[in-house]
């Protein structure tokens, strides 16, 4: 009876090896190929991936990877990332997370910059490890990760950092770079040396990725906090409150359209200001033209003289994949404030030069002008311009560049097919060259994109 239970046992545990060895072949096999397709974005943005070590026994793993940011000319010279991760195999799964799954993993952080005095400072604000990420790979090719960053408290020579953590929520899949996700940013509290004070609400947002083509992603995301509150040093006090971010991309006709919204609620300082808000919209972007300056940031990282040198055509060539028929640039903004409101409306549509013209071709710097039709409408109520300068300004050019809408002031400037026109007046060609920035330096004869005849050495 004994020999029967003894080997029913030993079956018991073959078995389970056997089931685990499986899944850490299979778990190593996804976690190999989300590393892939991160390491090809990763590289496109100037960031290179390395898998440094991969060790897969029958219950458990070890795995390491590091993450080389380049310069792009920052302070401390550029840094890397550094990951430590312990892997338990499935079925059943005790290692960070209690359940079942195909395994799950616990990974340390460290970031590292070659500079003695910031890598000292991180370790001082973080420890050993930027906080700790879990994750769980289940059976259908998905994985759920979630970054956990404990309390922060930080004090250097009378400056004091304290945060009450912060957490990071990822969800995807193994055979592609779409996600979605959740971030959680406990309240903030920064008391500097002079005096100056900033404390934060807890933030809290949302997001998605999505992948649409080689190296271009869209993305969602939705930002909130309830109030920032500051003092500088010299004792001036205020509260932004009801502070949103909110960014929605989508595809339409191939073309990526983008609205991103800075808004608050209520702003309290010297000057009351309710209903804040700040919108840019960039509509009927074409994907390539996000792979070319993917490829320009890249050039740049790598070998910034050199890419600075060919900077003209490249941005030439971004320029001519970027404007195309239907590009769009929107802004709003608007706030209201001493009794009344202000707020500026422009838009922007791209419209390609007569007779198939590229704008490689343009000559005279004002047929840049032809390139945009655009409608520009500034409104201002008249309790703002009665108690502010704007009252000067306005009686000098009322009915000329200004008009009045009842208890509105109103600025509108269009340009239409290279025409400038500001309230009812048209701005002569003469004065739009004065304004009009040295388009590279072209000599009447020739391109103003064309830098032949310039010495680059």
């Amino acid at each position: 009876m004994m020999m029967k239970k003894l080997a029913g046992i030993l079956i018991v545990i073959a078995l389970y090896a056997g089931a685990s060895f499986y899944t850490g072949y299979q778990g190593e096999k996804n976690i190999r190929q989300q590393f892939a397709l991160s390491q090809q974005q990763s590289e496109a943005q100037g960031v290179q991936l390395e898998l440094t070590r991969y060790e897969r026994g029958v219950f458990f793993s070890e795995v390491e990877f590091t993450a080389t940011y380049s310069t792009m000319g920052l302070p401390i010279g550029g840094f890397s990332l550094s990951s430590k991760s312990r892997v338990q195999h499935g079925p059943l799964l005790f290692l960070g997370k209690v359940g079942v799954g195909l395994f799950s993993s616990v990974s340390t952080l460290e970031i590292v910059t070659g500079d003695a005095e910031a890598d000292q400072k991180l370790a001082a604000i973080f420890g050993e490890s930027i906080g700790e990420i879990v994750t769980l790979g289940h059976f259908n090719n998905s994985y759920t990760s979630t970054w956990t960053v404990p309390a922060i408290n930080y004090s250097d020579e009378g400056d004091v950092l304290s945060v009450d953590g912060i957490n990071l929520t990822v969800n995807g899949t193994y055979t592609s770079m779409d996600m979605t996700g959740s971030v959680d940013v406990g309240a903030m509290d920064i008391a500097m040396a002079d005096g100056t004070h900033i404390t934060t609400t807890p933030l809290t947002g949302n997001f998605d990725v999505k992948n649409i083509s080689e190296l271009v992603n869209i993305s969602n995301m939705n930002m909130a906090m309830d109030s920032i509150t500051f003092r500088n040093a010299a004792m001036v006090s205020g509260s932004v409150e009801q502070i949103k971010v909110v960014q929605t991309q989508k595809l339409v006709n191939g073309k990526i359209d983008t609205f991103v919204s800075l808004s608050a609620a209520k702003v309290n300082g010297p000057l009351e200001i309710t209903a804040l808000h700040y919108d840019i919209t960039l509509n009927q972007l074409d994907p390539a033209a996000i792979r070319k300056w993917a490829e320009i940031a890249k050039t740049m990282q790598a070998d910034p003289e050199t890419a600075m040198a060919n900077n003209s055509e490249a941005m030439t060539e971004l320029m001519n994949i970027a404007l195309q028929e239907g590009l769009q640039f929107k802004l709003a903004m608007g706030a209201d404030f001493m009794g009344g409101s202000a707020k500026m409306d422009w838009v922007a549509d791209y419209q390609s030069l007569a007779d198939g013209r590229t704008i490689n071709s343009i000559v005279d710097p004002l047929d840049y002008l032809l390139l945009v039709n655009s409608d520009l409408k500034i409104n201002v109520s008249e309790s703002i311009v009665m108690q502010t300068p704007l009252v000067m300004m306005v009686g000098q050019y009322m009915d000329t560049y200004i008009t009045q809408d009842g208890d509105q002031y109103v600025m509108h400037a269009t340009l239409k097919n290279g025409v400038v026109k500001v309230g009812n007046t048209e701005i002569p060609p003469e004065m739009l060259l004065a304004l009009l920035p040295a388009l590279g330096g072209a000599e009447p004869e020739q391109p103003a994109f064309d830098d032949s005849g310039y010495d680059t050495e």
